[in-house]
């Protein structure tokens, strides 16, 4: 179920990290398989920064860790069957 509600998080978190360093024009570099130490540094920045970024959701304006937060009480709710549960579903 973490899975799951990670899924949601991943294209505004990380997804959206990337391809804002890709059109920047910063070098991404690989050793061998794997993303070099620098780079893995570079992306963890990069989506800390996404997940502490401020964005429109339900009315109002939260960063994107206050609305993982926000879902995952939804999801307990759901299951204790107090109340629906609604897919977060950020825009490009």
């Amino acid at each position: 179920m973490v899975f799951d509600l990670i899924e949601e998080f991943r294209q505004p978190a990380v997804d959206k990290a990337i391809i804002g360093m890709i059109r920047k024009k910063q070098k991404l570099l690989m050793e061998g398989i794997n993303l070099s130490q620098g780079t893995k540094v570079k992306v963890v920045k990069g989506v800390l920064k996404r997940i502490n970024s401020f964005i429109r959701f339900r009315s109002k304006r939260l960063t994107l860790r206050e609305i993982l937060n926000y879902q995952t009480d939804s999801i307990a709710k759901f299951l204790e069957g107090k109340g629906k549960y609604h897919p977060f579903i950020d825009r490009w």
